[in-house]
């Protein structure tokens, strides 16, 4: 993990190799409060599920997907504050 002061983003994750096994870098915004350094974290996490099912698509050059991001904070919502019945 590695903290950048001047950024313009929240995080990113950036895969280490070709294939999941290899793990992956986040990278986040040191100047963000802390609430929304776990937020990003946990949205982060989120995206490691995209490279384990559908490699063909994420371990090559690809538009942001916002469809994904939407999936990705609602994963991250569940995980932080999920909803108890």
């Amino acid at each position: 993990m590695e903290y950048k002061v001047s950024w313009d983003r929240d995080g990113s994750l950036e895969p280490l190799g070709k294939g999941f096994d290899q793990g992956f870098k986040l990278t986040l915004n040191a100047r963000s409060p802390k609430n929304r350094v776990r937020f990003t974290q946990a949205h982060e996490l989120c995206h490691t599920f995209f490279y384990q099912y559908v490699p063909e698509i994420k371990f090559r050059p690809h538009l942001e997907d916002p469809g994904e991001e939407q999936l990705c904070n609602f994963g991250a919502a569940e995980l932080l504050m999920p909803e108890y019945s």
